[in-house]
């Protein structure tokens, strides 16, 4: 696996446990931040978010995401230099952040393969979203 860029931090609780950020990603978080404060202050980013150091795409390389009850802006390192680079979007309704936090605070963070490929046609590129509310009967 490749260096991590979680090495150094203040406040924000990071995941895995003992990780840090790197004074680069801190600086572009910091930088960013205009995007976020309108759902975390700083003074309470301790209770409405944290960072998750885990390799996304599958390349060996650890991603960053600035995780929230609604999901997340993700940054990759490319090319030695940190990037944001999408944003993540919970899979349906989520619990509350007390609850959330307490599986990575547990170890349980995982990077998954999706149960259904993306269909490219051209150059679009459509995602499969399963039925999960429990209605049996679907308009067709």
């Amino acid at each position: 696996m490749r260096a991590s860029g979680c090495r150094h931090s203040a406040r924000l609780p990071l995941y895995p446990a003992g990780r840090a950020l790197d004074p680069e990603l801190a600086r572009l978080l910091a930088a960013d931040w205009g995007r976020y404060q309108s759902w975390v202050g700083i003074s309470n980013v301790t209770g409405a978010a944290a960072g998750v150091c885990t390799d996304l795409k599958g390349d060996g390389a650890e991603d960053f995401v600035l995780l929230s009850v609604g999901g997340g802006p993700v940054y990759q390192n490319r090319d030695a230099r940190w990037q944001y680079v999408g944003r993540l979007y919970p899979d349906g309704m989520t619990a509350s952040w007390p609850v959330i936090v307490k599986a990575p605070s547990g170890g349980k963070i995982n990077a998954v393969t999706p149960p259904w490929k993306e269909l490219q046609v051209g150059t679009d590129r459509y995602r499969m979203v399963p039925q999960t509310n429990g209605f049996a009967t679907v308009v067709r």
